[in-house]
């Protein structure tokens, strides 16, 4: 069952370790030899050049009101099968609905999620160990200062995590968060996404079918 914690702290990591003892020892192992983490659609695998970068940042820009997150649930589905993930949502206004996700293929095993508007000074420690491979900060702009971006940047290189910061607009290619190596655009259509790479990549755009249970994140 997805653990969903609402107020969010340190013990997160003596939880997690304290359950996956086994998957804690083996896991960088498992991904040592893999520099991107594919998504479970292999059209935006292709896309994205095999995925999105271990060790860094990779910021998208999602503007609020449509069901943009299916996106990063298809990374999210592919970490779980095998390493842990975790979801910081920091909107007061909405929650994450663990059934919508499970149906994209996300294993509720292997997935947190916690709620916090400041994930670097509550979550500290669990960012400082290599436990997660992948971690998306779903935060609103004010709650990630750059002191707090240039910390996840570092720690993610430190210990060969993915980092997924979801803006809720779309991202500027004149200026931006000067941490992330690569920045993509998320745009709605008619029962379609369109995805474009603004920074990380040659200038690449691509459609791809909208099929999400928009219960996902509720408001």
């Amino acid at each position: 069952m997805t653990k969903i914690i609402h107020n969010a702290n340190d013990w997160i990591w003596n939880q997690v370790l304290s359950q996956f003892p086994i998957q804690f020892a083996t896991q960088m192992e498992s991904v040592a030899n893999h520099a991107k983490i594919p998504s479970v659609n292999p059209r935006l695998t292709q896309f994205l050049g095999g995925g999105i970068p271990k060790g860094a940042i990779t910021e998208i820009g999602i503007p609020v009101g449509f069901s943009g997150r299916s996106i990063v649930a298809d990374f999210v589905s592919h970490v779980t099968q095998t390493d842990l993930c975790l979801w910081v949502n920091g909107h007061s206004d909405m929650r994450v609905y663990p059934p919508a996700w499970i149906s994209r293929g996300v294993n509720p095993l292997k997935w947190v999620v916690a709620n916090s508007e400041s994930p670097v000074r509550q979550l500290k420690a669990s960012l400082m160990q290599p436990i997660f491979q992948l971690l998306v900060l779903d935060m609103e702009s004010h709650q990630l200062s750059a002191e707090d971006i240039a910390f996840i940047s570092m720690q993610a290189r430190i210990h060969r995590y993915a980092v997924i910061v979801i803006r809720p607009f779309l991202l500027s290619n004149r200026q931006g968060n000067t941490w992330a190596k690569l920045r993509v655009n998320v745009t709605p259509a008619q029962n379609q996404f369109h995805v474009s790479v603004i920074k990380g990549l040659s200038e690449r755009h691509v459609t791809i079918p909208h099929h999400v249970d928009t219960r996902a994140v509720r408001s």
